[in-house]
């Protein structure tokens, strides 16, 4: 689980924000078919995750901080696979 106070970057944080703010109401989105607009909020999250992987280590030494940065990218997984399952496309 992710934990907060590890978030040691501001990139991290921004990113969490964003997947917070997107998650809240996504799933109503999608059970109601608007998949246009899921699909544009996830959009959203590109800037940030493109930053994310720019500018930040995930294997660092620190185990804790390591283990935060990928329950971070493991949210963002999740975020996804309420939408389509990308373990489906072939190439």
């Amino acid at each position: 689980n992710l934990d907060k106070n590890l978030l040691t970057d501001g990139i991290e944080f921004d990113l969490n924000t964003q997947i917070q703010a997107l998650s809240d109401g996504l799933s109503v989105r999608i059970k109601s078919h608007k998949y246009e607009e899921v699909m544009s909020r996830l959009s959203q999250l590109q800037r940030p995750i493109d930053l994310f992987f720019r500018e930040i280590t995930v294997n660092v030494s620190d185990a804790s901080v390591q283990h935060n940065r990928l329950s971070l990218l493991a949210s963002v997984r999740e975020l996804m696979v309420q939408i389509a399952d990308f373990s489906k496309i072939e190439g």
